[in-house]
């Protein structure tokens, strides 16, 4: 009976405000996301997301704006981890990564990491991925459909760090913004993505300061635990056989 006495050590009023709380924070950073972009396609279009994840890459919550982003993020995130683990970032810190080879979806879509330090230690991730209008390659907008190789489609970034400390990497910045044809639409959606991630930083600590750390975390184990419970019920749900569907784009 030891399964049942630990579910008692969880109030569940605060299971369920944290739980909110979460979701709302997520959906909080997509908002200021939106309100700060420079292009139509994330504007216009929310062709992004906006998630927090837990210091070993496990997705906490997120916003429903582009599902197959939130898909996606889950590696993206994971292959920036491998690079840079969630121990060695800083305060102020932002990755960059967009190579669909090692995680990512397509060019345009780049993933933008940000940790939440509370003290010296990261307590959690405020990650964005959105699509930029153009990213380089050999037609506007980065989506040739006549490509042959990758090198057409535009430029592709390994997990590289975007800002340390709060510092810009200048030299990458360059980079990035010799290679796309609309460097100022680049440089407000990048500032965008990570005034978002400051948003989830922000709001991730004072729900920290209120709780504390190791509370937190020991409240999204738990949320966590409890969606696998009842993910593995639905699927249990489905009587045994096999499935098969088709499909043409």
């Amino acid at each position: 009976h030891t399964h049942s006495a630990k579910a008692q050590e969880f109030d569940p009023i605060t299971l369920e405000v944290l739980r909110n709380r979460l979701d709302v924070i997520a959906h909080e950073m997509q908002a200021a996301m939106i309100r700060s972009a420079f292009s139509i396609v994330i504007k216009e279009g929310w062709d992004c997301a906006a998630s927090i994840f837990d210091p070993t890459g496990n997705m906490v919550s997120q916003a429903k704006s582009l599902p197959v982003h939130l898909g996606v993020l889950n590696s993206a995130v994971r292959r920036i981890l491998k690079e840079y683990p969630a121990e060695s970032m800083k305060k102020g810190d932002a990755y960059i990564f967009n190579d669909p080879y090692e995680g990512g979806t397509h060019i345009p879509d780049q993933t933008i990491v940000m940790p939440i330090v509370s003290g010296d230690r990261t307590v959690g991730l405020a990650c964005t991925m959105a699509h930029q209008q153009d990213f380089g390659g050999m037609t506007i907008g980065s989506l040739p459909p006549d490509a042959t190789e990758i090198f057409q489609e535009g430029l592709v970034l390994p997990p590289c760090k975007l800002v340390a400390e709060g510092e810009w990497n200048e030299d990458l910045m360059n980079v990035i913004l010799k290679n796309v044809r609309m460097p100022g639409h680049t440089i407000g959606d990048l500032r965008a993505m990570m005034a978002a991630g400051d948003v989830g930083r922000r709001r991730y600590l004072e729900m920290v300061d209120e709780h504390g750390a190791e509370n937190v975390q020991r409240y999204v184990n738990e949320i966590m635990n409890r969606t696998e419970r009842l993910t593995r019920q639905k699927i249990a749900e489905i009587p045994d056989g096999t499935y098969s569907f088709e499909d043409w784009l």
